[in-house]
């Protein structure tokens, strides 16, 4: 049962890329598999991500998002675009080659404050190999396909 006490948040656009229109959802654990995208920002590189709670939980960008407590369920709510992963979460290296995938909550990485995260383990390390050139390609890709909807 969902956490009601949080009004339900209108999109907000971050940048030139917008993350609220196309955020990677599955379909049984909600945006990003049910990982809670705020503790992101408090693990370690290589750290497994945090499991969300189904009672914890925010609606943005037409998905719900689950989160590990309250507090991080608020910090999500009061800057939405400071905390949703780039490309809506979908497979940083797959949108670099220009189509989405999905993510794996596990494979992450924050560059100047921004969550990225690939499909495995291989993806990772491959995108790895050139962030910045692979980013920017991913961008253009991002802009391409959320231009089309």
């Amino acid at each position: 049962m969902a956490d009601d006490s949080q009004p339900k948040a209108s999109p907000v656009q971050s940048a030139a890329i917008s993350s609220d229109k196309n955020v990677y959802s599955h379909f049984f654990r909600d945006a990003l598999k049910g990982a809670d995208v705020v503790a992101y920002y408090s693990l370690k590189p290589g750290e497994k991500a945090v499991k969300g709670s189904a009672s914890i939980t925010y609606e943005w960008g037409d998905v719900t998002w689950r989160f590990a407590t309250r507090e991080n369920r608020n910090l999500f709510a009061a800057d939405p675009a400071k905390y949703v992963p780039a490309y809506g979460g979908h497979c940083a290296y797959a949108m670099s080659k220009g189509f989405e995938a999905p993510p794996r909550p596990d494979s992450w990485v924050i560059i100047d404050g921004k969550l990225y995260l690939n499909n495995n383990a291989k993806s990772f390390e491959i995108w790895e190999r050139d962030t910045a050139g692979n980013i920017s390609k991913a961008d253009e890709a991002w802009m391409e396909i959320n231009s089309e909807e």
